[in-house]
């Protein structure tokens, strides 16, 4: 294991974007939210501090699957980037899987996310109330724990992502974008449950 590095997440309240800043608080992506769009991914990773920069990841959510499809790199470029998949592992929708080639970590590699109450970022502690924390399982390897989010709600804030294994970027930005994925429709998940139950 590496030296732990913690990523903050935030999120204002009617803003349509998460941001997400590197360990010495320098924006590393600007993540912008797409709901309405056709075909467009409903999450799309820049590098930077805003919607100029590079596309690095793509994140889709289909409104009639369980499954997420990631793409590593930018879908203008066909040639250039890699799709992955992420499952919902539990039927609680409590854990999900996915893998992704590593090149300098010994090939695929597959991790899981599960709900967690009891494992949190350093310098944090997870609530037994919130169904937001998750730790992040490397599968085959003793169920080490290579990664966590902790969620801390603000005005701004989403939490912390903390990932503890050095895998190389490609493994941080897989991380990212798959905390993400979980974090974005969970979150669509109760602000559709709200609006039912004002409406009803």
């Amino acid at each position: 294991m590496s030296t732990p590095r913690q990523f903050k997440i935030n999120r204002s309240s009617f803003s349509r974007h998460y941001t997400v800043l590197a360990p010495d608080g320098q924006p590393l992506y600007y993540v912008d939210q797409s709901a309405f769009t056709r075909d467009k991914a409903n999450l799309t990773l820049h590098a930077g501090a805003d919607g100029s920069g590079a596309v690095v990841a793509v994140v889709h959510l289909p409104h009639l699957s369980r499954d997420v499809k990631i793409g590593l790199g930018d879908p203008s470029s066909p040639g250039d980037i890699t799709w992955e998949e992420m499952n919902r592992a539990s039927r609680d929708a409590s854990a999900h899987q996915w893998s992704v080639t590593l090149p300098h970590a010994g090939g695929k590699k597959t991790f899981v996310w599960k709900r967690t109450h009891k494992v949190s970022a350093d310098g944090m502690s997870s609530s037994a109330w919130t169904t937001r924390d998750l730790k992040l399982v490397e599968v085959g390897a003793d169920e080490t724990v290579v990664g966590m989010f902790t969620s801390k709600r603000g005005w701004s804030s989403c939490g912390v992502l903390q990932i503890n294994a050095d895998y190389g970027t490609e493994f941080d930005l897989m991380a990212t974008a798959t905390m993400l994925a979980i974090y974005e429709r969970a979150r669509k998940r109760r602000a559709a449950a709200a609006a039912g139950g004002a409406s009803s």
